[in-house]
C-alpha cells in the first residue's frame, strides 16, 4: 500500500506544475501501544532511552482537523524511488533494539 500511495502523491503532483510541494516521509512501529521510531540513527548511546513519540492532536483554531507523531523524524524526498532506495530501506526495515 505504501509504494501505491508514494505514486500517487508524486503523480498528483506532476499534475500541478505551477505549484511547489515538499514531501516527507517517516516512518515507525506500533506494537503492545507504544510507539517506535523507524527512520532515526540506527544506532544510540548505550543505556539511552529511545526518544518518546506522543501522538497529538493537529488542531486549527478549536477543530481537530488530523493527528501527528510528536518527536517523530521526518525525511524530505524528491521521487517515490527515493523512498524505494535500498539504504533507507534498510535504515527502516533492519531496526532493532535489543
Amino acid at each position: 500500500m505504501i509504494p501505491r500511495a508514494l505514486r500517487r502523491c508524486f503523480e498528483r503532483v506532476e499534475e500541478l506544475p505551477d505549484r511547489v510541494f515538499t514531501i516527507r516521509v517517516s516512518f515507525l512501529e506500533i506494537y503492545d501501544e507504544a510507539l517506535r521510531e523507524l527512520l532515526g540513527a540506527p544506532t544510540r548511546p548505550a543505556g539511552a532511552a529511545p526518544a518518546r513519540l506522543d501522538i497529538v492532536d493537529v488542531r486549527k483554531g478549536r477543530a481537530v482537523t488530523g493527528v501527528a507523531v510528536r518527536g517523530l523524524n521526518e525525511l524530505a524526498v524528491s521521487s517515490a524511488d527515493e523512498v524505494r532506495d535500498d539504504e533507507l530501506l534498510s535504515r527502516v526495515c533492519c531496526r532493532h533494539d535489543g
